[in-house]
């Protein structure tokens, strides 16, 4: 079995955006389970996530990705989850900050 080394460029773009908005996804998931899971069974809450991420991990791999998983998959799952973290981490600082002055 030979991985083919031949895919466009475009092809390879809209993979890598698929990537990251997978990435966007599981980071939104895991913030939403999270939340549920400060109240109670966390480790349930973390479980479902697991699944629920090795589930659509794997279907990407193997229908946007055709088989083939690439460095820069794993690098755009990586920056969609690194964006939800760093966007809610933001809007989090400017609540806080907008609670001070009042």
């Amino acid at each position: 079995m030979t991985i083919p080394i031949d895919v466009p460029m475009t092809q390879q773009c809209m993979q890598f955006l698929f990537a990251v908005l997978l990435g966007v996804c599981f980071g939104i998931l895991y913030c939403c389970l999270r939340a549920l899971g400060r109240h109670g069974a966390a480790f349930l809450w973390d479980l479902i996530f697991v699944i629920v991420s090795l589930v659509c991990g794997t279907v990407f791999f193997m229908t946007v990705c055709e088989g083939y998983p690439r460095f820069f998959h794993l690098l755009g799952l990586a920056l969609g989850t690194a964006l939800v973290f760093l966007c809610l981490g933001r809007i989090r600082a400017f609540r806080k900050e907008k609670k001070e002055y009042q």
